[in-house]
């Protein structure tokens, strides 16, 4: 899933936590600042991929897009809303979006949201 806000090039900062897995990427607009922070928590089952959109400063919006593909890329999965999660279904191989606040999609795969320096939305995705 890529996340970048409208209109931004090149990320202005990419690093990770001292002694982490954790990635930062930040962007500076003319509209203000934006950091999204991935990494992925110790797994129970299924493993998480969590992504978490932080506004620094003014009003940003940030692009979502996901595309998914299962079968080492081969295999397009049928998407679908369920329960306000999203679901990316091919044959018995499934992954979850969980967003909050809720992401609006358009078609199979993309989706925006604004962020500001406060709340933070957090994006997740189970495999």
């Amino acid at each position: 899933m890529a996340h970048r806000p409208a209109g931004a090039g090149r990320c202005t900062r990419r690093a990770y936590r001292r002694d982490t897995l954790v990635l930062d990427t930040e962007w500076e607009t003319g509209d203000g600042a934006v950091r999204v922070t991935d990494f992925m928590p110790q797994r129970d089952r299924a493993p998480d991929i969590v992504r978490i959109v932080e506004g620094l400063r003014g009003e940003v919006t940030v692009h979502s897009v996901l595309k998914l593909r299962f079968d080492y890329g081969s295999i397009v999965p049928w998407m679908r809303r369920a329960d306000g999660l999203r679901a990316a279904v091919a044959g018995p191989d499934s992954a979850w979006l969980r967003s909050v606040p809720e992401v609006r999609t358009w078609g199979r795969t993309s989706g925006r949201t604004r962020s500001s320096p406060s709340p933070r939305a957090t994006r997740s995705r189970s495999c």
